[in-house]
C-alpha cells in the first residue's frame, strides 16, 4: 500500500462496482457496474454503501500514472456515453434458470454511428426506461453490456433565469426561442445535447425552415449567420440521417455532415432556399461544437417530386371565382404542399417565382395561392376518404350562451367590466349586444360569431396565454397578453372569433389568427404562472 498522487490518463481504466453485505457485517464487491476508459470519459461521485469509507483502489505504473482502478461510488459516463434511442427493444431473451438476468436488443446512434446495443439487467422492468425519440446516457459492464439508463436533464423545458440551470443539459426549441428573443442569453457549452425541431407555424408544419451549413456551421431560418445562433461542428464530426423516399424509410450512417446534409430532402423544391422539415440532434463538447449529428428527416421524398414530374391526381380548369378543384385520385396518398404545386404548375405551363409567388394550406384543408398577383383557391377532393371538414358557422355546446342579461351597459366600453364579473369559463353574447359596449372598434365579425374566454390572476403584471386545440390535439391558436401597471390581479378575458368571413383577423397565431375553426370539438386553456387552474374547458363549432 503506497501514498501519494498518481494520475489518470487517455489509457486509464475505471471499474465501478456493487457492494453487498458478507458474513460478520463485512461488505464485499458483488458485482461489476460499469467500466470506463479514459480519464475524462467518466465523471466519479462518492456515495452509497462503502466498506469503511469510500474509496478507489488504483494500481499505476512508474510514472505515477493510473493503468486501472477499482472504484465505489456512483459513475457518470461523460458525452461518450450519450446516445439517441431510435426505438423500443426488438428482443428479449432469459438464457437460463440458472441465469437470472435478462437481455434486451435496441438501436441507437452512439458516437455517430448506428448500433444494436444489449441491454443487461435482472429486473424486468429496466426496460421500460428506455425513451426513444431522445437522448439518453448509458452506462456498461465490463463485458459492454448496458446496465443502467439515465435521463438527460433538460428536455422540455428551459433553465429558469438569464442563464440556464445546471440540470437543464439539452438546448432545444425553448432555448432557440430565448436566443432569438436575447441573442447570447443561452450559451451551447453549457449544454451537452443539441436536439430541434424543425417545423414551419401551424398547418403549414411541412415547409421547415431555412437550413444552411457553411463553414462547418448549421444555421436555422438564418442563412447569413447574422448572430451566434448556429450550431458549429467538429471538422470530422460523423452523421446519422434517417429518411423516408417513396415510402421507405432508412437509418443509415458512415456519413460527414456535409454529405449528410447534401442528402437531405428539400421541404420546399419550389422555393430558392433550401428548407428542412425534421429534426437535428448533436452531442456537444464543452466548447458547445457537436461532436456528431443526426438528421431525422420528415420530407417523404416521392419518385417525380419536382417540377419536371407530377402525380397522377387530377388538376381541374381555373373556374369562376379563381377555383381550382383539385382531386387525389385513388390509390394515391395525400400529396405534399410541393405535389399540390408541382401538378398545378406543370397544369397551366405557369413560370413560379418563390420571391413572390406563394402557396399555404388552409386549416380546412385547402390551399391557397398568390400567383402574378392573382389570388387562387385550390379546392381538394379525395376519391380514397370522406371529403375536407366542413366549415364551421355558428358557436355550438360548452360555451355559455346565456349571459346576455349581465350586460347591461350602453356606452362604449362600459360591459368589458361586466364581462370579467363572470366566473372562469367560455362565453358568447347574443348580436343583440352592440360590439362597441364591450372594446369599441376591437371586436371584429358578429359578436355570436367571437368566444370570450374569461380567466383569473393571482398577482398583478402577469402574463398569459390561451392555447386552442383541435380534436386532435395539434394547436389551431395562441394568444398571448401581459397586464402592466400594477393592482391588475383579478378577473380578465380574451375574445377569439372562432367563425365567419375570412380572413379572419384575431390578434395571436396559428391557424385560428386567419382562418374559420371547421365543425369540431375544441379544448381551451389559459396558462401562466399566476393564472387559476380552473380556466379551461371544450366546446364545440356546429
Amino acid at each position: 500500500m503506497a501514498t501519494g498522487n498518481a494520475y489518470g490518463n487517455d489509457d486509464s481504466v475505471y471499474i465501478t462496482t456493487e457492494l453487498t453485505n458478507a458474513d460478520k457485517g463485512n461488505k464485499v464487491v458483488k458485482e461489476v457496474t460499469g467500466t470506463y476508459t479514459g480519464v475524462q470519459s467518466v465523471r466519479l461521485t462518492y456515495g452509497g454503501q462503502t466498506l469503511t469509507n469510500d474509496w478507489i483502489c488504483a494500481v499505476y505504473d512508474k510514472n505515477n500514472s493510473i493503468i486501472a482502478a477499482v472504484v465505489v461510488g456512483e459513475a457518470e459516463g461523460s458525452t461518450d456515453n450519450y446516445a439517441y434511442i431510435l426505438g423500443g427493444v426488438n428482443s428479449e431473451a432469459k438464457p437460463d434458470a440458472d441465469n437470472d438476468d435478462y437481455y434486451w436488443t435496441f438501436d441507437a446512434i452512439m458516437g455517430g454511428e448506428k448500433q444494436t446495443l444489449t441491454i443487461k439487467s435482472r429486473y424486468s422492468n429496466t426496460v421500460n426506461k428506455l425513451d426513444p425519440g431522445k437522448v439518453q446516457q448509458l452506462i456498461f459492464d465490463a463485458e459492454g453490456y448496458v446496465t443502467t439508463i439515465k435521463d438527460v436533464p433538460g428536455y422540455g423545458k428551459d433553465g429558469a433565469g438569464a442563464s440556464p440551470a445546471t440540470t437543464d443539459k439539452v438546448f432545444g426549441n425553448e432555448e432557440y426561442s430565448k436566443n432569438q428573443q436575447t441573442p447570447g442569453s443561452r450559451y451551447l457549452g453549457d449544454y451537452d445535447v443539441y436536439h430541434m425541431e424543425i417545423k414551419g407555424a401551424g398547418a403549414n408544419e411541412k415547409n421547415g425552415l431555412r437550413l444552411t451549413f457553411s463553414g462547418n456551421t448549421l444555421s436555422i431560418d438564418n442563412p447569413n449567420n447574422t448572430d451566434d445562433r448556429g450550431l458549429a461542428v467538429m471538422k470530422d464530426a460523423k452523421a446519422v440521417l434517417k429518411q423516408t423516399t417513396n415510402g421507405k424509410t432508412t437509418t443509415e450512417g458512415g456519413y460527414t455532415v456535409q454529405d449528410a446534409f447534401n442528402l437531405l430532402h428539400d421541404a420546399q423544391q419550389n422555393n430558392n432556399d433550401f428548407y428542412f422539415y425534421g429534426e437535428i440532434v448533436a452531442i456537444l463538447n464543452s466548447s458547445g461544437r457537436a461532436e456528431w449529428v443526426f438528421f431525422y428527416d420528415k420530407t417523404n421524398m416521392k419518385s417525380g417530386n419536382n417540377p419536371g414530374y407530377g402525380t397522377s391526381n387530377i388538376v381541374g380548369n381555373i373556374t369562376s371565382g379563381n377555383i381550382i378543384d383539385y382531386t387525389i385520385a385513388e390509390g394515391n396518398d395525400e400529396p405534399t404542399i410541393d405535389e399540390v404545386l408541382n401538378d398545378i404548375v406543370k397544369k397551366f405551363g405557369w413560370t413560379w417565382d418563390s420571391s413572390v409567388d406563394s402557396i399555404d394550406r388552409l386549416s380546412n384543408g385547402n390551399y391557397s395561392i398568390v400567383y402574378s398577383g392573382r389570388n387562387y383557391t385550390v379546392r381538394m377532393s379525395n376519391n380514397n376518404a370522406p371529403e375536407a371538414p366542413e366549415a364551421g358557422t355558428a358557436v355550438g355546446a360548452g360555451v355559455d350562451k346565456n349571459q346576455d342579461g349581465k350586460l347591461t351597459g350602453t356606452s362604449d366600453n362600459s360591459n368589458g367590466a361586466e364581462i370579467k364579473k363572470l366566473p372562469n369559463g367560455a362565453y358568447s353574447f347574443s348580436d343583440k349586444i352592440k360590439k362597441d359596449t364591450i372594446a369599441k372598434g376591437d371586436i371584429h365579425g358578429k359578436l355570436s360569431e367571437n368566444i370570450f374566454f374569461v380567466f383569473t390572476t393571482t398577482v398583478d403584471n402577469a402574463t398569459a396565454k390561451l392555447t386552442i386545440k383541435d380534436e386532435k390535439g395539434r394547436e389551431v391558436y395562441q394568444e398571448t397578453v401581459t397586464f402592466t401597471g400594477g393592482s391588475n390581479a383579478g378577473n380578465h378575458y380574451f375574445y377569439v372569433q372562432v367563425v365567419g368571413d375570412e380572413p379572419l383577423v384575431n390578434a395571436g397565431w396559428g391557424d385560428l389568427k386567419t382562418n374559420a375553426l371547421t365543425k369540431g370539438n375544441y379544448t381551451w386553456e389559459v396558462t401562466g404562472n399566476s393564472v387559476l387552474n380552473t380556466a379551461n374547458g371544450t366546446f364545440t363549432i356546429n
